[in-house]
């Protein structure tokens, strides 16, 4: 089996021999632009900028569009989350407030459609007790006729004729 070697200690004691000044020198920035300084040759740059990414060696410069950068799906992906937030926090609340509107005219509606029930059935009772009495009075009524062709009959009887 064999080792890989560790990069934080030299491979070999030449090696160890060798100044840090031969290491590859650490990238440095001015103003958006990464300067990385090559051993033995010319140094990269690389820029970012609007219309994408522009890497320059010595004469040579090239650009990666930012379009070419970002994939479209990954584009169209984020646009579809940033509706989704949209919806969640604009159109979710005015729903929810609509359906408790409705919510509490159908209470509204229960309401009156109870007291509608209890009216009629208190109507209802109440024709049912006034038919009661209208029978009631009428069979007084004939009673009290009754009553009264009775003494009629027995005046007629009683009075002798006059002489």
């Amino acid at each position: 089996m064999r080792e890989q070697p560790n990069p934080s200690q030299p491979a070999s004691p030449a090696e160890a021999a060798t100044p840090a000044a031969q290491a590859p020198p650490a990238p440095t920035s001015r103003r958006g632009t990464i300067v990385i300084q090559e051993t033995g040759g010319q140094p990269v740059t690389i820029n970012v900028d609007r219309r994408g990414i522009h890497l320059r060696q010595g004469r040579e410069v090239t650009t990666i569009p930012i379009r070419d950068v970002v994939p479209r799906g990954l584009v169209q992906l984020s646009w579809a989350f940033v509706a989704l937030l949209v919806l969640f926090s604009i159109v979710r609340p005015i729903t929810r407030a609509v359906v408790r509107w409705i919510d509490r005219r159908a209470v509204v509606d229960r309401e009156q459609a109870a007291l509608r029930q209890e009216m009629s059935t208190r109507l209802a009772t109440l024709e049912r007790n006034l038919d009661t009495a209208a029978v009631e009075i009428e069979r007084l009524a004939e009673a009290q006729r009754f009553a009264t062709r009775l003494l009629t009959e027995r005046q007629h009887d009683a009075v002798p004729p006059a002489s």
